[in-house]
């Protein structure tokens, strides 16, 4: 029997955690010798949900990723320090030496940290300022945030606000430090952050916008607030830095392998220097350059896992056939150009593109709804009758209603104002579906994973009873999180319905099913106590 293709992945994330769910699918384990090299010591988690954890939403059990390759060695808490390509070996931490025909670098980001005075070494942070990027980041948050009187998040992004909101779960106020305009501004115009920003004051958090951080005031080595560059200060006895990511390419760097933002890639996501080394995920810069979102790393995980699978035994190094890998250049087909905002009782959505001003003379037609006082606004644009954009503050049903539109490529109403009105108003708006048995099957339920209506009816009908068992079948809820009250909701429906196969028709879609996975058996390692 020829000697098997030996691969070393190079990290133990979200994306590696796929890549290695592909190669079980698509290759044959008798062809490779994989070993997986991790530096955290709980596994492969979803990262995405460690801000739900600090608020109380979501179990950390819940967490760990599932998978199903146990013919492949995982080493987790070991970190890989040197990639030596003219050995053609992955050196860990304890001199171990792993001989690779191919190496798979998937080290993630690590987080972004701003010049300022007293965060220059990370690894002398004063105490009570963390970042929130790791489980054990999540630890210590928790542990601290019980005995402060005010807690600082420094960013007002994404991460940011969800961070805040996760904080006031345990009653302490909370200001958020913003260097933009306001809290979302990537994502939001002005108005809308105004709003927002209003909305945030109503659930005990301050922001503080235009404001540049100068330096952390420390107190007997423990943070006791936040200098900003016009002299003031922000008091809190608990700082977390949520001001973005930078690709952790460190160690492709120390091996002469080019690097820019990340690990340069081709569109076949290897080296540009080296075919034997490719790169996925965040630590990947493909020629349409870091997209920072975890679906085309997902893809581009299955374009790997096909790749190596292909080579088999052959150990081919040259061109493979077939379609390029996704480059992460354009949204993804689950839909990278939609965000939600992850935090209990506040609801932002934004989605496709709209111009910066509702004033402006383009092709897209807008109309914008403004209620202060309800905390509420709302902007959509259509083209041609297509709904290309949108943006909602403050009403969850209208989020999801005009989501749905989006994604399926409804019609819309001629009159793009009828987007905003209720159907249950009488107002001709947007067709919602009240009943699960008036979802089409073809209808999306978990976009960072593509999974439809019609996947979750099958999952049922093999057995699948909890949202654990259809996420080890069909991968749903084990992205961003936002759809898994939607899986429990069908999961509750079908249970109502059992028997009767008219109420659970789907159309004609073929369910596509994966093998059933099983959960990860270090679950119980992850070691956090979700706060009550």
């Amino acid at each position: 029997m020829p000697d098997r293709t030996r691969i070393v992945v190079v990290g133990h994330g979200m994306v590696a955690a796929r890549l290695i769910d592909d190669l079980d699918r698509y290759a044959d384990p008798a062809a490779l010798d994989v070993t997986v090299i991790g530096a955290e010591p709980e596994g492969a988690y979803n990262r995405l949900m460690l801000s739900e954890v600090i608020g109380g939403r979501a179990a950390v059990d819940g967490l760990a990723m599932p998978h199903r390759a146990t013919w492949v060695r995982v080493l987790d808490g070991v970190a890989a320090v040197r990639l030596d390509r003219e050995r053609q070996l992955v050196v860990d931490e304890h001199g171990d030496e792993h001989p690779y025909d191919q190496v798979v670098l998937a080290t993630g980001a690590d987080p972004r940290v701003p010049p300022l005075a007293g965060l220059e070494d990370a690894s002398r942070w004063p105490s009570g300022v963390h970042a929130l990027r790791t489980l054990a980041d999540c630890r210590a948050i928790l542990a601290r945030v019980g005995s402060v009187g005010r807690a600082i998040v420094l960013g007002g992004g994404l991460l940011g606000v969800e961070a805040a909101v996760g904080l006031r779960a345990h009653a302490v106020p909370v200001t958020v430090v913003h260097s933009g305009a306001g809290p979302l501004d990537r994502q939001l115009d002005a108005a809308s952050a105004t709003v927002l920003r209003h909305a945030l004051r109503d659930n005990g958090i301050d922001v503080v916008t235009g404001g540049r951080a100068a330096a952390v005031v420390v107190h007997d080595g423990a943070v006791a607030g936040l200098r900003l560059a016009d002299g003031s200060v922000v008091e809190g006895g608990l700082l977390v830095v949520a001001t973005g990511v930078r690709p952790r390419s460190d160690l492709a760097a120390d091996a002469g392998l080019p690097c820019a933002a990340g690990v340069l890639v081709d569109p076949d996501l290897r080296s540009l220097a080296d075919p034997r080394v490719s790169a996925i995920g965040d630590c990947a810069e493909p020629p349409g350059g870091c997209s920072g979102l975890l679906a085309p790393g997902w893809d581009q995980a299955a374009a790997v896992a096909r790749r190596l699978a292909r080579q088999g035994d052959s150990r081919s190094t040259g061109p493979t056939d077939g379609a390029a890998a996704p480059t992460g250049s354009a949204p993804e087909a689950a839909g990278g150009d939609v965000i939600r905002l992850k935090a209990k009782d506040l609801t932002v959505v934004a989605l496709g593109t709209l111009p910066d001003d509702d004033l402006a003379d383009t092709d897209v037609h807008v109309v914008t709804v403004t209620d202060l006082r309800s905390r509420r606004r709302v902007r959509v644009g259509v083209r041609d009758g297509v709904l290309v954009g949108a943006s909602v503050v403050g009403d969850a049903q209208l989020a999801a209603d005009l989501t749905a539109t989006y994604e399926r490529g409804l019609p819309v109403p001629a009159d793009p104002a009828q987007l905003l009105l209720r159907a249950s108003e009488g107002g001709g708006g947007l067709p919602t579906a009240q009943s699960p048995a008036l979802i089409p099957g073809r209808a999306t339920v978990c976009r960072c994973n593509g999974v439809a209506k019609s996947h979750i009816v099958a999952a049922h009908a093999a057995g699948d009873r909890t949202v654990d068992d259809v996420a080890c079948r069909t991968r749903a809820t084990t992205g961003c999180g936002t759809c898994t009250a939607t899986v429990q909701g069908l999961l509750e429906w079908l249970a109502e319905v059992d028997g009767d196969p008219a109420s659970t028709a789907s159309d004609t879609d073929d369910a596509g099913l994966l093998p059933r996975v099983a959960r990860p058996k270090h679950r119980a390692r992850l070691g956090v106590t979700t706060p009550s």
